[in-house]
């Protein structure tokens, strides 16, 4: 996580947030790439 890195050993409360914050977009990610998936698989897209 090289966004988190910026913040390592100088601002560890932002650094958490920042870490929150990708592991939601990952998951976000992880989500929308399944429904497209079944999208494709039912030759929606």
């Amino acid at each position: 996580m090289a966004e988190a890195d910026i913040t390592e050993g100088v601002d560890p409360v932002t650094q958490g947030m920042v870490i929150a914050i990708l592991r939601d977009e990952q998951g976000h990610r992880r989500l929308f790439e399944g429904l497209l998936c079944e999208y494709e698989a039912e030759g929606l897209a």
